[in-house]
């Protein structure tokens, strides 16, 4: 069987043939544009596992896209403590909820800020998706510091502790002090790393 090389069109990404000048999806002319590496789908990899060199593989135009947030302006990071507790951790969840909105959606499970917030309504679920609320805000700002070239800002390993301490933190005084204090540190990791973002932007 002969050997069939296969190129695709720089523009729309798509299959051509050997022989052709012009792509039958796009209508662009194939002379420069063609190109013999394949499209990566994005929808079916997961991005915020990928190192900056595989991320160097896309296009310009989509790490622009996936460089795009809403983060422009600062909020004092020690209001946030402030009014955690004021609120008994409603401020934390609607004004972190809503950074979600601030940031692309990369990965198609990539909440928005009405499902982030609303879905901490439901009882018991609620306690599964503290997790994917706090470790995917996590996933998703240091995507945008991977994306700038700097160092991973969110400790995911601070969020998965504290959350496990707020668990079981009911059933014992000391634990849930140590929770109360591990929970400050993680939203004070959080918002220094958003207002850093708003400096990189």
């Amino acid at each position: 069987m002969p050997y069939v090389k296969m190129s695709y069109c720089k523009k729309c990404r798509k299959r051509v043939g050997e022989d052709e000048d012009v792509c039958p999806n796009c209508n662009t002319s194939l002379i420069g544009n063609r190109t013999d590496k394949a499209p990566i789908e994005k929808k079916d990899i997961v991005l915020y596992d990928k190192s900056l060199e595989e991320l160097k593989k896309f296009s310009k135009k989509d790490i622009k896209s996936f460089k795009k947030n809403s983060f422009t302006s600062k909020f004092p990071i020690i209001a946030c403590v402030i009014l955690h507790f004021l609120t008994f951790g409603i401020f934390t969840i609607i004004y972190f909820g809503l950074k979600h909105d601030k940031l692309p959606k990369i990965e198609k499970d990539d909440p928005g800020a009405l499902n982030a917030i609303l879905l901490f309504l439901i009882p018991v679920f609620n306690i599964y998706w503290a997790f994917v609320f706090w470790l995917r805000l996590a996933d998703r700002i240091n995507f945008q510091y991977k994306l700038r070239n700097e160092k991973e800002a969110v400790s995911k390993n601070v969020i998965i502790f504290t959350l496990i301490l707020l668990i079981i933190s009911p059933f014992h005084l000391i634990i849930g002090t140590i929770a109360m204090i591990s929970f400050i540190v993680m939203i004070w990791n959080i918002q220094n790393s958003s207002n850093k973002l708003v400096d990189m932007n």
